[in-house]
C-alpha cells in the first residue's frame, strides 16, 4: 500500500503462490530498476533445473513473494498491537527490506556462494556473504537511479540494511522489526516461508505447513515475535518441509555432482574470465547471472573448458550404484567433505542453508607402507600415517608437483609414483639422488625411509589440455538419512505465548518427544556412489 503523503497508486503482481499482491510505488520502482531486474536471470534453485524441469523459477518471483509476505506480516503485528507505535515509514522499510533482501545473489545461487568460498579459502580470501552483497547493492541501486532522491529519509536505508542481515548495529528495543525478513534468533521468518512454499510448488513436492496460520497466530510479546502454542505442529511441519526439500531436491545426489561440475568449470574459468571478481564491483556485478555459462561456451579458446561446460548441460557422468561393503574397501578414506550437516551436529531436521546429506569425495587410490620401515625408530611417519588417515594425508601431495611433497612427508621415499590416464602414463621416481638435487625442496624433512607406492587415477588428460579442469575419477558417496528430533532440535527455540499471554519455550527434547511423537535418533538410510567420467 502507499505510505505517508505519497498519492501514488499501487499496483497489482499476480502471483502464482500468493495469488494477488499489492505493491508500494517505491517498491515499484526499485523493481523496474536494472539492479532488480537481473534477478529475473538468477534461478532460485541453480541447477537443480537440470533434475527438475519445472524448478525454473527465479530469484525475482522469491523477492516479491517475500516483499508481499513483510508488508502482510508488519501490518499484522500492528494490528495485533496498537502500542508498538509502528509507522507507515516503518512498514515501507520492512517491505523494502523483503524485495531487496536477495539482491546480492550471484548466479546459480546458493551453489556459488559454496564455490567462491571454496576458492577463497584455497586462496586466503575472505569468506563471501550473500546478505552482505545485498546491502552493498541496495546502496549502489539507490546511488545510480537519480529519480530516487528523496524517497528515502536519512537512516532509512541503513534500517533497511539492518533488517535485511536481522542483525541490528544498535542495540533496538523493538527487536521483532528485525525478526520479520532474516530472524537470526530462531530462524522463522517470511523469506523461508516463501522460499518453502514456492520451491515446493514448483518442484511439485507440495507441503503440509500453512504459513498463513502461522502469521495469523503471531504476536509481539516482550519485544519479540511469539507464536501460540497450538501452531507447535505447524512449525514442526514446517521444519519437515525443509528437511524434505533438502533431502528429496537441493541435495538431490545429481544436483550436488552437478554443482561439483560447476565449480571445476568457473575455477578454470576465472583465470581468463575473472569470474569471482565480479563481485566486488556492483556495476559489473549488476550483469552478472545465469548466462555466464553461455559468455563461458562463446569464449574463444578454452575447447576443455566448454568440453566440461557441456558435460554438465548434457549431464554427462556415470552411475556407480549403491555404496557396498567392496567398494567401500577400495577406499582408504575420505579425502574431501564437500557439504557437512552443519552446526546442529547432525540435526536432520534443520541442516544450516546449503546443507543437507552428508557428502564425501573419495579418490580412488592405493598406498601400501611397508611396516618394518614404519617400526623403525628412525621413521616418525607412525605418527602421522595411520590406515584410516592415509587418504586425508595423501590427497594433498597427489594434487602438488614431486618438489613440493615435502609439507607433508617427513621421511625420505624411494619408490614410484604413478599417475594413470586414459591416453598416457607418467612414471617417475623418487630417488636420494633426486632429493638431494637444487630442484627439490623435499630434502629439509627427510628423517626416515619408506618404501611404497602411490596411485592416482584420473580422468583422460590430453596433453597441452588446460591442468587446472577437474576430470578425475572422483567418486561422490552420498548418505541419505532419515529425520528425527535430536536435543537441538530448532523448534526449542521458538518463543510460544499461550491463551492468557503467558510466553514460554520448550525446556527439553523429551517434552517435544511426547507431543510430536518423534523418533530418538535418525539412522543413514542410503548411500549413492557416482563416478564423475567423461
Amino acid at each position: 500500500m502507499a505510505n505517508g503523503n505519497d498519492t501514488r497508486p499501487d499496483q497489482v503482481f499476480q502471483d502464482a503462490i500468493h495469488g494477488s499482491m499489492q505493491f508500494s510505488p517505491l517498491c515499484v520502482k526499485i523493481i523496474n530498476t536494472v539492479q532488480f531486474q537481473r534477478l529475473r536471470n538468477i534461478k532460485q534453485l541453480g541447477l537443480c533445473y537440470y533434475v527438475y524441469p519445472s524448478a525454473s523459477h527465479n530469484r525475482f518471483e522469491h523477492c516479491l513473494g517475500t516483499c508481499h509476505l513483510a508488508g502482510k506480516m508488519i501490518r499484522h503485528l500492528k494490528q495485533q498491537d496498537s502500542g508498538l507505535e509502528i509507522s507507515d515509514r516503518d512498514i515501507l522499510c520492512v517491505e523494502i527490506a523483503g524485495l531487496c533482501h536477495d539482491l546480492g545473489h550471484a548466479p546459480f545461487s546458493h551453489a556459488f556462494q559454496e564455490i567462491i568460498n571454496e576458492y577463497r579459502k584455497e586462496n586466503g580470501g575472505k569468506k563471501w556473504e550473500h546478505e552482505d552483497v545485498s546491502c552493498e547493492m541496495l546502496e549502489h541501486l539507490f546511488e545510480m537511479n537519480q529519480h530516487f532522491e528523496g524517497e528515502l529519509k536519512p537512516g532509512e536505508i541503513g534500517f533497511i540494511k539492518d533488517l535485511i542481515t536481522g542483525k541490528p548495529e544498535k542495540s533496538d528495543k523493538k527487536k521483532f522489526f528485525y525478526q520479520i525478513v532474516n530472524n537470526a534468533d530462531y530462524n522463522i521468518d517470511v523469506d523461508k516461508w516463501d522460499y518453502l512454499a514456492r520451491d515446493s510448488h514448483f518442484l511439485g513436492i507440495g507441503t503440509s505447513f500453512d504459513h498463513e496460520r502461522m502469521m495469523k497466530m503471531s504476536k509481539v510479546i516482550g519485544g519479540e515475535i511469539c507464536y501460540r502454542d497450538k501452531t507447535l505442529k505447524n512449525f514442526y511441519d514446517m521444519f519437515y518441509s525443509r528437511y524434505r526439500l533438502h533431502n528429496t531436491a537441493y541435495q538431490h545426489k545429481t544436483v550436488l555432482l552437478l554443482n561439483k561440475l560447476l565449480g571445476d568449470v568457473l575455477k578454470s574459468a576465472h583465470k581468463k574470465l575473472k569470474i569471482f571478481d565480479r563481485v566486488k564491483k556492483m556495476e559489473e556485478f549488476t550483469y552478472f547471472t545465469d548466462s555466464i555459462l553461455e559468455e563461458i561456451l562463446n569464449s574463444k579458446g578454452n575447447q576443455d573448458l566448454k568440453d566440461a561446460l557441456k558435460d554438465i548441460i548434457k549431464r554427462s557422468f556415470k552411475y556407480k550404484g549403491t555404496v557396498t561393503d567392496k567398494i567401500k574397501g577400495t577406499f582408504t578414506g575420505t579425502v574431501t567433505g564437500i557439504f557437512e550437516l552443519g552446526d546442529t551436529e547432525g540435526n536432520i531436521l534443520y541442516p544450516i542453508e546449503g546443507t543437507g546429506d552428508d557428502v564425501a569425495v573419495l579418490k580412488k587410490m592405493k598406498v601400501t607402507i611397508n611396516d618394518k620401515t614404519l617400526d623403525t625408530p628412525e621413521s616418525k611417519m607412525q605418527r602421522d600415517i595411520t590406515e584410516e588417515q592415509n587418504a586425508e594425508i595423501y590427497a594433498k601431495i597427489l594434487y602438488t608437483s614431486e618438489s613440493e611433497m615435502q609439507g607433508n612427508i617427513q621421511g625420505r621415499i624411494n619408490g614410484t609414483i604413478s599417475e594413470t590416464s586414459g591416453i598416457k602414463k607418467i612414471e617417475g621416481k623418487i630417488n636420494v639422488k633426486i632429493l638431494s638435487t637444487s630442484e627439490s625442496k623435499m630434502q629439509s624433512n627427510i628423517e626416515g625411509t619408506i618404501k611404497g607406492t602411490i596411485q592416482k587415477i584420473i580422468n583422460s588428460r590430453d596433453q597441452g589440455s588446460d591442468p587446472d579442469i577437474v576430470k578425475k575419477t572422483d567418486v561422490i558417496c552420498i548418505a541419505r538419512f532419515d529425520y528425527g528430533a535430536k536435543e537441538n532440535n530448532p523448534l526449542l527455540n521458538i518463543p510460544f505465548y499461550t491463551r492468557n499471554e503467558r510466553k514460554y519455550t520448550y525446556d527439553n527434547h523429551e517434552e517435544l518427544e511426547n507431543m510430536l511423537f518423534l523418533p530418538e535418533k535418525f539412522e543413514m538410510k542410503t548411500s549413492h556412489c557416482f563416478e564423475i567420467t567423461k
